[in-house]
């Protein structure tokens, strides 16, 4: 854990490095979900993150806010189907938004694509680059205190705090 202290770059090369992508029905049905839930939505603690090596988007919340000292705020991106279309599903997705040493904002993400160093002015700028993302809406997060975030035994997400929407604007 010493070396992501206050180092986002070390975070995401640690995420990169190997195939840490899992999904939460295949690492925690039958555990902390019904093992029949294909929509299990578990927000695992950074040190059950580290321990296991997998996870999800928000597992890296999870690390990313304990290791930045909460120097930044969670995104989490909604698109909302539609329902006529079979193809169109719901998805949601999550993503780190750090604050930079040159007092920019940076992101951190599951999805190496995603990564950015510190390049934008503020978090609803960094949200905005999702745009044309396919993403009907974001939320901020706001996450507990760094106890619970390091090595809480539940989930997470239900002592996290989200905002407002904010609808993206159209194309």
């Amino acid at each position: 854990m010493q070396k992501f202290h206050n180092n986002p770059k070390a975070i995401q090369d640690w995420i990169d490095e190997g195939e840490r992508y899992k999904h939460d029905n295949e690492l925690f049905a039958g555990k902390f979900c019904d093992i029949n839930d294909k929509h299990c939505d578990f927000w695992a603690s950074a040190l059950r993150f580290i321990r296991l090596g997998k996870g999800d988007c928000d597992e890296v919340l999870a690390l990313s806010h304990y290791s930045l000292e909460g120097d930044g705020i969670g995104l989490f991106l909604k698109h909302v189907g539609n329902p006529s279309n079979k193809k169109d599903k719901n998805r949601g997705h999550a993503v780190y938004i750090y604050k930079g040493d040159n007092g920019f904002y940076g992101i951190i993400s599951i999805n190496k694509s995603e990564w950015e160093p510190p390049i934008y002015a503020n978090t609803s700028e960094a949200a905005l680059s999702y745009t044309g993302s396919g993403y009907n809406y974001y939320k901020f997060i706001t996450f507990p205190s760094n106890n619970i975030l390091l090595d809480n035994y539940g989930s997470i997400k239900k002592y996290a705090e989200f905002s407002e929407k904010f609808y993206f604007p159209k194309q």
